[in-house]
């Protein structure tokens, strides 16, 4: 129940069955007043001032089992105001994408989309990424793929599959040089340190 004197107000509820976080106080200090206008902004946060917190979207969530914020509380604390505990949270980052709570959602928020504009300015606020990120995000960068092929061209051919063409790094690092991904592997800050020394 919200406690409304100078010591802040308490968020959240112990969801039964999941890991998500026990209740918590919130004082004034850990608000930014603008970041809800901010996500508003965002690809896909535009409707996120429509969200009313019915919760259709951690319902629906496959994943609000092992997430530290359900998707519905991560929508609280945008309207809150709680950019910090957001950014650094690891459920915008354990989102599968899968776009069932956009389809469910009364209000037609795009909690999918947000979480992902989310990703970016933790990234480009300087929040720790899961290393799984950066590692995957380094390995798109060496040979065009998440994760080392394990299977050959010859193996494919055997099974009638159709060929993976190789992937040109060089070409894949110009088209990617724009994005979040030198930042997410620290690309960019290395050559930034070379530049000035």
């Amino acid at each position: 129940m919200p406690d409304n004197n100078s010591q802040g107000v308490t968020l959240g509820a112990k969801k039964r069955g999941a890991a998500v976080s026990p209740l918590r106080r919130i004082t004034p200090d850990q608000i930014d007043a603008k970041f809800m206008e901010e996500v508003s902004k965002m690809p896909g946060g535009d409707k996120i001032h429509a969200c009313f917190q019915c919760g259709v979207c951690t319902g629906s969530c496959p994943i609000a089992f092992a997430m530290d914020y359900a998707p519905r509380q991560i929508s609280e604390m945008i309207h809150i105001g709680l950019k910090d505990a957001v950014l650094s949270s690891a459920t915008i980052w354990l989102c599968s994408t899968c776009y069932i709570c956009y389809e469910r959602c009364p209000q037609g928020v795009k909690l999918t989309d947000v979480f992902n504009a989310i990703k970016n300015k933790a990234v480009q606020d300087g929040y720790s990424v899961p290393p799984v990120y950066e590692k995957m995000s380094k390995q798109l960068l060496k040979n065009g793929f998440v994760y080392d092929m394990e299977i050959t061209n010859e193996d494919r051919e055997a099974l009638d599959l159709p060929k993976v063409e190789d992937v040109k790094p060089e070409i894949l690092a110009e088209e990617l040089k724009d994005t979040l991904i030198y930042d997410l592997i620290g690309e960019k800050k290395e050559k930034k340190k070379h530049e000035e020394a």
